[in-house]
């Protein structure tokens, strides 16, 4: 097994090769989930560091570690002997890895990142930063996955159903009441990406992540259908009737990206630029009418219903 400084080095080989000055591996997976499955822990995987949040920055001379004060004492026994230097975010006087970078790099540099696990508003900030200092930004860099031997792949385990009783509301109504939010907001058209939100909405619950009873998914939800994205291998026959029966049609996990690029033009899409990525924004057609809005979702899931009152006042 390689050394954290030995990855280190074939990472900076890669930008070397391909004029990349700075790369961003943030903790996150697709969704923007603090807790991930270990496929998607690539910021541990580069660093050694196995905290829940944090993001690793790498220059061609330097690199740098910035997490949150749950997480200094863990971070200062993991990274030590790796050439990675601890940035701690909340103190007062550390700087931003943004502003880090931008102090180190000359004009004409580039940085990149993956963008499947950048949040739009992540992806903006750094946009907005970096333009004063004439950097370029190049978001469609995957340089990990070359030399990430023995990488998990992603979790398999199937799905099981958060029976009514529980939830309080069907996923009928659930989604009704969506829609209803979404006609305040003039979409016909609303993706949902956070883990949590998905597995509320349609009340299923998986194990993809441990001590998070969710699963790997993608959402859309329009004013007449719904479309689920997930490995098919993780529903079983009995829950896939259930959907069917829900009017929810179930599609590839990946597939997420080409329903996107093929989206009916004449769309309005409903998004939370703060949980959605930036790999499934760029693929938005251009004619399609762009609703950035904080989560219904999370909005309706903070309303508890009676069934959910009388669970919460249970000794």
């Amino acid at each position: 097994m390689s050394t954290t400084a030995e990855k280190i080095f074939l990472l900076r080989t890669k930008m070397l090769h391909l004029g990349i000055d700075a790369f961003i591996i943030p903790g996150s997976d697709p969704h923007m989930s603090e807790y991930t499955a270990a496929h998607w822990k690539k910021r541990e995987f580069i660093s050694g560091f196995t905290g829940s949040a944090g993001t690793v920055v790498v220059l061609v001379e330097e690199a740098g570690l910035w997490t949150d004060s749950r997480y200094y004492l863990q971070a200062e026994e993991e990274l030590a002997g790796s050439g990675i230097t601890l940035f701690k975010a909340s103190e007062p006087d550390t700087p931003d890895y943004v502003d880090w970078i931008g102090e180190r790099l000359n004009p004409g540099s580039k940085i990149a990142f993956e963008a499947e696990v950048f949040s739009i508003d992540a992806a903006r900030k750094l946009s907005k930063k970096y333009k004063h200092y004439g950097i370029t930004l190049d978001p469609n860099q995957t340089l990990l996955d070359d030399i990430w031997e023995g990488r998990p792949p992603l979790p398999e385990n199937t799905i099981f159903v958060h029976e009514t009783k529980y939830a309080g509301l069907s996923r009928k109504e659930k989604v009704e009441n969506i829609r209803k939010k979404m006609r305040q907001q003039d979409a016909s058209h609303y993706i949902i990406t956070a883990l949590d939100e998905i597995a509320w909405t349609l009340n299923l619950r998986g194990n993809d992540v441990p001590y998070n009873p969710v699963f790997h998914a993608y959402l859309i939800i329009s004013l007449d259908a719904v479309y689920l994205f997930i490995d098919t291998h993780k529903i079983s026959a009995s829950i896939g009737k259930v959907l069917a029966e829900d009017d929810i049609t179930v599609h590839l996990y990946t597939d997420i990206f080409k329903w996107i690029k093929d989206m009916p033009v004449e769309s309005g899409l409903l998004f939370d630029p703060r949980t959605t990525n930036t790999k499934i924004y760029s693929l938005v057609p251009k004619e399609v009418i762009k609703i950035e809005k904080a989560s219904i979702v999370q909005d309706l899931k903070g309303v508890k219903n009676q069934t959910e009152q009388e669970a919460s006042e249970r000794p």
